[in-house]
């Protein structure tokens, strides 16, 4: 789990190769549940207001917030990328994402498969 977490930070924005279900479920899942609550201690820590971000009022709070979050979005992208990969499809298929639920539904199928033997490497050789 901690691999995991390390190896999606350390690829960052780095939309080649693949990750395996193990790199792609932690940090979605870790991000989804403890993102929020992450978010919340910190700005309590600095005295930010959350309510002020949650409803989306101009302030350092808000300022904050979306850069935090454009972080993790770079992150949740290429990561999504490099899951396609690893069932041998192209990462535009992450587009499907904007495509309400039935998108979403397809993408979750994909990246539930297992790795297969795929042409952006050759661990599986």
């Amino acid at each position: 789990m901690v691999k995991a977490y390390q190896n999606y930070f350390k690829h960052l924005g780095n939309f080649s190769g693949t990750a395996s279900r193990r790199e792609f479920w932690w940090p979605w899942l870790l991000n989804v549940i403890v993102g929020y609550v992450i978010m919340t201690i910190l700005f309590n820590i600095f005295g930010m207001n959350v309510t002020r971000v949650l409803n989306f009022q101009p302030g350092k709070e808000t300022f904050l917030a979306s850069l935090i979050n454009f972080i993790i979005f770079i992150a949740n992208w290429s990561l999504s990328v490099r899951r396609l990969h690893d069932t041998d499809r192209r990462g535009w298929w992450v587009l499907l994402w904007y495509v309400p639920i039935i998108g979403q539904i397809w993408l979750l199928i994909y990246f539930l498969l297992p790795t297969k033997k795929n042409r952006w490497n050759d661990r599986l050789a």
